[in-house]
């Protein structure tokens, strides 16, 4: 019977989980919020400066999570939303290359580098249905 018990709180339990994942999954920006963060990701796009480039593009990927309902710094929203993203582990390396880049000083990124993170925030917005 304690076994029977047990089964069933588990399987309530795995249920829960995979419900929660699939409603993650289907959040789409709309509206005003898919423009505004259209036009942030255009703007991020047209800094001259690599490392702003990359900063802008991290602010806009914390942005999109905010505006999903995700909370916290944009370390707790990836990992509360990494099941979304085809390239987490990418995404982290482009979120850790940002935090150089600001908290580092004289950090110079090569241009391969600023281009591989840009294209990175690109692919992770696009797990989001901002592509």
């Amino acid at each position: 019977m304690t076994w029977l018990v047990a089964g069933i709180g588990a399987l309530i339990v795995v249920a829960g989980m995979l419900f929660l994942v699939m409603m993650t999954r289907r959040k789409r920006l709309k509206g005003h919020a898919l423009r505004s963060v259209r036009a942030a990701w255009r703007h991020a796009l047209g800094q001259q400066n690599p490392v702003l480039r990359v900063v802008e593009a991290d602010k806009v990927l914390d942005e999109a999570l905010r505006l999903l309902g995700y909370t916290g710094s944009l370390g707790d929203k990836l990992k509360a939303a990494g099941p979304r993203f085809k390239n987490l582990n990418e995404l982290w390396s482009a979120h850790k290359l940002r935090n150089t880049l600001v908290h580092e000083l004289n950090s110079n990124p090569n241009t391969g580098e600023v281009e591989r993170a840009i294209r990175i925030y690109e692919k992770a917005l696009g797990d989001l249905g901002l592509s």
